[in-house]
């Protein structure tokens, strides 16, 4: 009885979940950092499906140098980072990261808008794409 209580608990975590289904967008260690990202999310996300996302101010200099896209692209890209760093400062959003790590999928904004970005990780599986990857972003 107790072995199955203990795989009952596995298949039914949230990092289960998260890594084998891809059906958890966020996983986090606890209540605040929970809060913190759906409000991040949900700030980032339009009121409903007539409106449009919100637009902010800019508070980013589009111009900025990205020391990220001057790397060696022979050691392979790191896809999410890139897309952290283009991404208006402490505006970007990583989902379903513990699913497909070889294609990052990230919700930000640049210039006030919102953008979706989808990147491969070339440094995951020698940049190549799993059955999951293809699969990740529907």
């Amino acid at each position: 009885m107790d072995e199955t209580l203990k795989a009952t608990e596995v298949v039914g975590s949230s990092t289960f979940h998260a890594m084998n289904a891809g059906i958890i967008d966020v996983v986090s260690e606890g209540d605040n950092e929970l809060l913190q990202s759906v409000r991040k999310l949900i700030g980032l996300l339009p009121s409903n499906n007539h409106d449009g996302a919100p637009v902010d101010g800019v508070s980013d200099d589009l111009n900025r140098i990205i020391p990220q896209l001057n790397q060696d692209i022979d050691d392979g890209l790191d896809g999410m980072n890139t897309a952290i760093a283009i991404c208006d400062a402490d505006s970007a959003v990583v989902l379903k990261e513990a699913y497909a790590e070889e294609v990052a999928t990230v919700i930000g904004k640049l210039g006030g808008m919102t953008v979706g970005v989808i990147a491969s990780q070339g440094n995951k599986l020698e940049g190549r794409l799993s059955l999951k990857g293809c699969k990740k972003n529907y």
